[in-house]
C-alpha cells in the first residue's frame, strides 16, 4: 500500500470498531470510503456530497408532510425521479455505479434508501427477511416496503415469496443491525470481485470481515483459499490452521491441510536458496 492507501486502510478498521460502538453509525459513509479505497478513481468527497445534495432535494420536497406522504414522495423521488432499481443480473455493488447506472444490488439500494429515511426522520429499517424488504414502524405498528415494486406496502404474497427464498437462520422480520448490514454488503463484495478474478480486492473485504469477526471459520477458510490463489502459501496456511483448530475437518480439509504445508515449506526452502 501507498501512504494515501494506508491512511484510508487505517480510517476503515477504526469506524469498523463504532459499529460495534454506535448502533447508528453512518454506514454510507464508511461504505463510499470503502471504495475510495478499492476504487481508487472514485473520489470520495465527490460522491458524499452528490448524495447529500440528493438528501437535501429530497428533505425539500417532504418538509412538513406526514409519514405516509413522506413515503410516497420518496418513492417518487428514489424510483421514478432518480430511477433507482434492483438489477436482476450480477448487478455492481458500489454506490458510484448506482448514481451512474441506476442499477444494484438489493443491498446497495437497501443501505442509500435507509439513508434517506434516516434524513427523513422516518423509522424504516432492514430486516433479515431479505435485503429487499424493509420495516416501517409507526404509530405502534409494522408495514413493510418491497423495494422490488417500487417501495410499495409488501402484500402477503410479497413477504411469503420472501420468505420461501430466504436462508437465514434468524427471525426473519426483526431489524437487521448496521453490522449485520455491513457483513452481508462486505461478502456479497468479495463474491463480485472474486467473479472478475479481482482477488486483492475481493481479500481486502474478507480482511475487514474478519476485523469485526476474526474467528468466523467460513470467512477464515475462505481468505486462505483466496490467499492461496494469490500465492501468499504461508499465510493461507496460518488462516487454514486457525480454521482447522475450532473445526472438525473433513477428508477434503485434511488433504487441503497437508496441500498447503507442502507449499508454504516450498516457499521457505525457496527463501532460503535465494538467501544462500
Amino acid at each position: 500500500m501507498n501512504l494515501k492507501e494506508q491512511l484510508i486502510w487505517d480510517q476503515l478498521n477504526i469506524e469498523l470498531k463504532l459499529f460495534s460502538i454506535d448502533p447508528d453509525h453512518n454506514l454510507i459513509h464508511f461504505l463510499l470510503k470503502l471504495e475510495s479505497f478499492l476504487e481508487p478513481e472514485n473520489n470520495f468527497s465527490t460522491l458524499e456530497n452528490e448524495i447529500t445534495q440528493l438528501s437535501f432535494n429530497l428533505f425539500s420536497q417532504c418538509k412538513d408532510l406526514p409519514e405516509n406522504l413522506q413515503i410516497k414522495k420518496l418513492n417518487e423521488f428514489f424510483f421514478n425521479e432518480l430511477q433507482f432499481k434492483i438489477g436482476k443480473k450480477q448487478p455492481n455493488l458500489l454506490l458510484s455505479q448506482l448514481l451512474k447506472s441506476k442499477k444494484s444490488s438489493a443491498i446497495t439500494i437497501n443501505v442509500l434508501y435507509c439513508f434517506f429515511c434516516t434524513r427523513l426522520n422516518l423509522a424504516v429499517f432492514p430486516i433479515n427477511l431479505s435485503s429487499s424488504v424493509l420495516k416501517w414502524v409507526r404509530g405502534g405498528k409494522s408495514s413493510y416496503l418491497n423495494l422490488e415494486n417500487n417501495g410499495k406496502l409488501a402484500t402477503e404474497k410479497d413477504l411469503v415469496k420472501f420468505l420461501n427464498k430466504s436462508e437465514s437462520q434468524k427471525d426473519m422480520f426483526e431489524i437487521s443491525s448496521q453490522c449485520d448490514q455491513l457483513d452481508d454488503y462486505l461478502d456479497q463484495l468479495c463474491q463480485s470481485y472474486e467473479k472478475e478474478n479481482n482477488y486483492f480486492a475481493a481479500l481486502s473485504c474478507l480482511d475487514l470481515l474478519l476485523q469485526g469477526k476474526p474467528s468466523h471459520l467460513p470467512t477464515l477458510k475462505k481468505r486462505s483459499a483466496l490467499k492461496q490463489k494469490l500465492g501468499l502459501n504461508k499465510e493461507a496456511l496460518k488462516d487454514f490452521n486457525t480454521y482447522a483448530s475450532y473445526s472438525e475437518m473433513n477428508t477434503s480439509d485434511k488433504e487441503r491441510l497437508i496441500e498447503l504445508t507442502e507449499l508454504a515449506h516450498g516457499d521457505i526452502h525457496n527463501t532460503s536458496t535465494t538467501i544462500h
